[in-house]
């Protein structure tokens, strides 16, 4: 333990402990099922011996989490279903019961997917510990998907997919100049969009696209992911992206990969104005192209070499705190170069 301008720096070590038996039953040709049995164990030390950075004459401290989960399929001539079911207990927090539901289906060319899904996060131990009210609860995530997908062609495939996220009493880090940094649940966060992805294969190569649109109105609740007057928007997040994927084959062992990444416009922080009241600004959308070439088989089939220019246009991203953290964004790295070679031996018998 030391002490950097009037701050204390801990001694501290973390660990988590985890252990697991899953069975997989095969009733019959239409029915299987999954269950098991899930425990893990979270232990936080405090070697320092300056101060109590736990409860007061506290060095340690730690919980324990056990879980029960059983997962159902049965395959019909209608559609195709799947029910699971988790339950969790938390020496400190209790139980919650986590539910999953599916469907699918297949017409021909035609396929589609609902999901339902809840989820249950316990606070980890710096959560409690720095917790501003001493009560902080677990988050709890309902999700609900639907999926729709055509196949065009032999060779193309067209998959769109909706979504609604809720995050119930997420948990938030936030600073305080007053009362310093800590962990604190609030109301409700969450997203809803879609995503639209096409895929295209062929003996030369093949193309991946994907676009995707998230709104948070009437989700988010929590200040410090919002920007004043862009209720649509999430601190840092842009609200649409589109990717390609790519890789094009040039005789039988040289290949060429192209990809890129366009974020749309973006929100941050960017200061304090004469009232001392925080300000935002948008980041531009910004698109980062890569190349990766690699060749393979040389020296009798032995020796593969890649070679890869990541953001070509150095571009240099600028990461942007999804909260309201007092930071303004942090340059990237900008153009990367990178080799790779990977050798193969061939043993005798």
């Amino acid at each position: 333990s030391e002490n950097y301008n009037n701050v204390d720096i801990y001694e501290l070590s973390a660990t988590r402990t985890r252990g697991n038996v899953t069975s997989n039953i095969q009733f019959n040709e239409n029915i299987n099922m999954q269950a098991g049995v899930e425990v893990y164990s979270d232990l936080a030390k405090d070697f320092s011996g300056a101060t109590d950075y736990f409860a007061p004459g506290e060095s340690e401290v730690s919980y324990f989490n056990s879980a029960v989960f059983a997962q159902t399929r049965f395959v019909t001539s209608f559609a195709n279903f799947t029910a699971g079911l988790r339950y969790d207990e938390h020496n400190e927090f209790g139980g919650a019961l986590s539910p999953r539901l599916g469907i699918t289906k297949t017409w021909d060319k035609l396929h589609t997917k609902l999901l339902y899904n809840r989820s249950f996060r316990a606070p980890a131990i710096e959560n409690i510990n720095l917790s501003f009210s001493e009560n902080i609860s677990p988050e709890r995530t309902q999700v609900f998907e639907f999926e729709l997908g055509y196949q065009l062609s032999s060779k193309m495939i067209l998959v769109a997919n909706l979504f609604d996220i809720t995050i119930e009493d997420p948990i938030v880090y936030f600073f305080d100049e007053n009362i310093g940094e800590g962990y604190e649940n609030f109301e409700k966060t969450g997203t809803r969009g879609f995503d639209i992805e096409s895929k295209y294969k062929d003996s030369w190569g093949y193309i991946n696209v994907n676009y995707s649109y998230y709104t948070s109105k009437d989700k988010n609740e929590v200040p410090l992911y919002t920007i004043p007057g862009q209720d649509a928007s999430l601190l840092g997040m842009a609200n649409h992206r589109l990717n390609l994927y790519s890789n094009f084959k040039i005789g039988d062992n040289f290949s060429i990969n192209p990809s890129f990444n366009l974020y749309g416009k973006r929100y941050t922080l960017t200061g304090l104005d004469a009232n001392d009241e925080y300000t935002f600004g948008a980041v531009d959308p910004d698109l980062f192209l890569n190349f990766f070439f690699n060749y393979r088989n040389l020296w009798k089939d032995r020796i593969d070499i890649g070679v890869g220019v990541y953001d070509v246009l150095d571009r240099e991203m600028k990461f942007i705190q999804p909260y309201n953290g007092d930071n303004l964004p942090l340059p990237g790295m900008g153009r990367e170069l990178m080799v790779r070679m990977s050798f193969k031996t061939k043993w005798k018998e």
